[in-house]
């Protein structure tokens, strides 16, 4: 009896290390196709992490509790303007029909990305780059004068803002009135693409740009094919 209840005990492992094998070859398999699809719409092939065990149960359960996907660099076309993210992640949660595009909803969508300043130059028509400390810069000629604003940049509705912000006229101090109103006028054109079901979410000076976050809820993945 202790050799037989030995055997079974091995046969259960062994059948169950076949079995998590398997599993880890269907997740790789997904991921893999996955992350084919993605590299004809970004440009280049992210890296796709399926999360949940035992993978296979989602073919049973329509239902993936979640998926991450990173990529270094996407770019394309926003608006006929050339659009370039750095260090893109997207994770995503309670995921639901994955297998069916047409039927695919995704509980909790975040993304983060890095644009460079050259690209939000270009979108926003303005000069905008790295005041140093944490915080944006933006600058712009107002009857021949040069106009700089300073401050750490804050969401404000579908764009952006300064908070504790300075600012300059011709190089000069500008006082804090002539701040504020400085920032209502540049708040009006700090507005950054609308994704529709997303919502910004933070917003951080990084090395080499803004990096950018947004969120969406029971997002139809249809809706982006």
């Amino acid at each position: 009896m202790r050799r037989l209840l030995t055997g079974l005990l091995v046969t259960l492992l062994v059948l169950g290390g076949l079995g998590a094998v398997g599993d880890e070859l269907l997740r790789s398999e997904a991921e893999k196709r996955v992350a084919t699809t993605l590299a004809a719409r970004l440009g280049t092939t992210p890296d796709v992490q399926a999360h949940g065990w035992p993978f296979c149960a989602m073919l049973v359960t329509h239902r993936l509790p979640g998926a991450q996907v990173r990529a270094d660099q996407i770019s394309g076309h926003v608006d006929g303007q050339q659009v370039s993210v750095t260090d893109l992640l997207v994770e995503a949660d309670s995921i639901t029909n994955p297998t069916d595009l047409d039927q695919a909803k995704v509980g909790r969508v975040v993304v983060h990305g890095t644009a460079d300043w050259a690209t939000l130059s270009r979108r926003l028509d303005l000069a905008v780059s790295d005041g140093g400390d944490g915080r944006m810069k933006v600058a712009t000629t107002v009857a021949g004068q040069q106009v700089e604003l300073v401050g750490q940049p804050v969401i404000a509705g579908d764009g952006l803002s300064f908070s504790n912000a300075t600012g300059t006229l011709g190089g000069k101090p500008l006082d804090q009135g002539l701040v504020e109103a400085a920032v209502m006028v540049a708040q009006s054109e700090l507005q950054l693409p609308r994704v529709e079901g997303f919502t910004l979410s933070d917003v951080e000076v990084v090395e080499g740009g803004l990096r950018v976050g947004l969120v969406g809820n029971d997002v139809a993945v249809s809706r982006f094919r």
